[in-house]
């Protein structure tokens, strides 16, 4: 590289970064992997939650979305990776789960 050159792009992902596709429109709230596979959820104040599945090659492939009334503020998977449990500020409260 001469000087004042502009260096290469590096062509490797050292921290393995993975961009999702249909991301958020507003802050993200909470981000959580499953438990038993490669599943990523991810919750928003978009009153949104949506799922990816996060492949080998570093792709993501949407999974599942659902929404609620008002921001979702928490996720967190079942022990067994098959539901996403999720909190969001509703009156009154009602617990809410997503099978995939």
């Amino acid at each position: 590289m001469s000087f004042g050159a502009a260096p290469a792009a590096p062509s490797h992902n050292p921290n393995k970064d993975v961009e999702v596709p249909n991301a958020a429109t507003d802050g993200i709230s909470c981000v959580t992997w499953s438990p038993t596979s490669n599943l990523l959820a991810a919750t928003s104040w978009d009153n949104q939650i949506r799922v990816w599945d996060v492949q080998a090659n570093g792709t993501a492939v949407p999974k599942a979305a659902t929404s609620h009334d008002a921001p979702i503020l928490d996720c967190s998977f079942s022990a067994d990776g098959g539901k996403v449990f999720t909190a969001s500020p509703t009156v009154p409260f009602t617990p809410r789960s997503q099978y995939l």
